[in-house]
């Protein structure tokens, strides 16, 4: 299996990944300035830039052809692309982009909403808007209409999402929470939340579904914890070793547990049982993802 990898400072690489845990052939795709966040489609990967210039980069997956496109304001803080349509949520200024056929609309969400994350799962997009602790809604085949919101409690910081079919899971940074929804014809109806009991400066990065649990990293005490679902709820706890420093972002592929550790400057390989296989060295990595 394909595993493409950002940093920080070197910009985007790419390796192989086989059943065993076992990383081969690193390859170094493209230099980029701050490629930090990036999505996949059709072999070709979408990375944000920053620094001097800003914008995102298309990089092809087989031969590392790049071609870089600015925007003057843009210092976005994500990327998705879906279907061939581009989303960058800018953090920093309050919107994100639509970027569909060479045109770019910008949905204004409002100073200080902080836009973090966009998700499309069936025909909806969601945007995770940590500053009105609000997930926004919108139908993508109906030209991004507006169609639902979940609002969170005060305070909470939704940032990050993982869905499994019927079920959204709503990873809080402000309060270190999970919300659990249930989504239906008639909206999202909340079932279950709880917090995680972190030190001081710590906070969760990263979540993901696989195979009937819940993956969590936690940075700043470099923690990966698996929680069991039960009824398509949060349950017991494994805790494990995020096995670096700096725990950025998470991975699931061929049944191993990819974990970017960033300040350690290392990808590094867990198995389901949560014992480490290997870790290989990459400068600063930020994101990683599984492709093909």
């Amino acid at each position: 299996m394909k595993i493409i990898a950002s940093s920080e400072t070197r910009g985007v690489y790419s390796l192989d990944l086989d059943k065993q845990g076992k990383i081969e052939n690193l390859k170094h795709l493209a230099e980029l300035n701050e490629a930090k966040y990036f999505s996949i489609y059709n072999d070709i990967i979408y990375s944000i830039f920053k620094g001097e210039r800003s914008g995102y980069a298309m990089i092809d997956i087989n031969t590392g052809d790049t071609k870089e496109y600015e925007f003057e304001d843009e210092t976005s803080s994500h990327i998705l692309v879906n279907d061939g349509i581009v989303y960058m949520c800018n953090y920093d200024l309050g919107y994100f982009s639509i970027i569909e056929n060479g045109n770019v609309k910008k949905i204004q969400l409002g100073e200080d909403s902080k836009p973090s994350q966009a998700y499309a799962y069936n025909e909806r997009l969601y945007v995770s808007v940590t500053g009105l602790d609000t997930i926004f809604v919108y139908d993508i085949k109906n030209d991004h209409k507006q169609i639902d919101k979940i609002e969170l409690r005060p305070l909470t910081g939704p940032a990050h999402i993982a869905i499994n079919e019927e079920y959204i899971y709503i990873l809080c940074e402000e309060n270190n929470w999970i919300y659990t929804y249930k989504i239906s014809e008639g909206g999202y109806k909340e079932i279950d939340g709880f917090g995680i009991d972190l030190e001081n400066e710590s906070s969760p990065s990263s979540i993901k579904y696989f195979d009937g649990s819940l993956f969590v990293l936690i940075h700043g005490e470099d923690l990966l914890l698996q929680f069991d679902l039960v009824n398509s709820v949060p349950n017991t706890c494994h805790v494990s070793l995020s096995y670096g420093k700096e725990s950025q972002d998470i991975e699931i592929a061929n049944k191993n547990i990819l974990i970017a550790n960033k300040k350690s400057n290392k990808l590094t390989v867990i198995d389901l049982e949560l014992s480490k296989v290997m870790d290989v060295d990459i400068e600063n990595i930020c994101c990683i993802k599984a492709y093909k």
